[in-house]
């Protein structure tokens, strides 16, 4: 008795400590970076099908109300639920990060973050400091003083990166092309 009690000790320690060491490796899991060109496998510039193979994972379809020359999709999976892809044309154009809401009071930032470390949450201080002189400032459409769109471009000012502030933290941002990260509603 006392040896069956001892090995299903064993057995029960073992699987904590393997437990544990998941639970370590996967806090120490790297960020993804959004760059100007994307996130992880997927580029602006594919398509939804590229993206799908590259991910390794199908979108959700396309809603009823979005128009087929510009859309939204995400990971059907659910996956990255703060990732948005926006298509346009059938080529993604667009990749937005969103804050993730964890319970009725509970918001995290995203793990991911630009090459400069910039996620939801920085301050508007420290995009100026991680990017200098190729911040562009301006209002916030629709929380005037309380938030402004910082955008900064990529040297051939063919993609960019647009970081969206409420009180000077950001509370969400994008990366595509310069007509793309500047649609304010969607694809409008």
């Amino acid at each position: 008795m006392l040896s069956t009690s001892i090995k299903v000790l064993a057995a029960a320690s073992l699987a904590c400590c393997a437990l544990s060491h998941a639970a370590l490796e996967a806090e120490n899991t790297p960020d993804q970076i959004l760059t100007f060109d994307g996130l992880g496998p997927v580029r602006i510039g594919m398509t939804p099908s590229q993206a799908e193979e590259a991910l390794g994972a199908k979108f959700s379809p396309k809603l009823d109300f979005e128009e087929d020359s510009c859309w939204y999709a995400h990971r059907a999976d659910g996956v990255d639920p703060q990732v948005y892809y926006m298509v346009q044309d059938n080529e993604i154009v667009r990749i937005d990060i969103e804050e993730r809401e964890l319970g009725k009071t509970e918001t995290v930032d995203p793990y991911i973050s630009t090459e400069k470390g910039i996620r939801v949450g920085s301050t508007e201080e420290q995009i100026k400091e991680g990017y200098g002189a190729k911040v562009e400032i301006s209002p916030h459409p629709y929380l005037e003083e309380a938030g402004h769109y910082l955008e900064v471009l990529r040297s051939d000012m063919q993609r960019g990166l647009l970081f969206e502030t409420n009180d000077n933290k950001v509370t969400t941002f994008r990366s595509g092309t310069p007509d793309a990260i500047r649609l304010i509603e969607g694809c409008s």
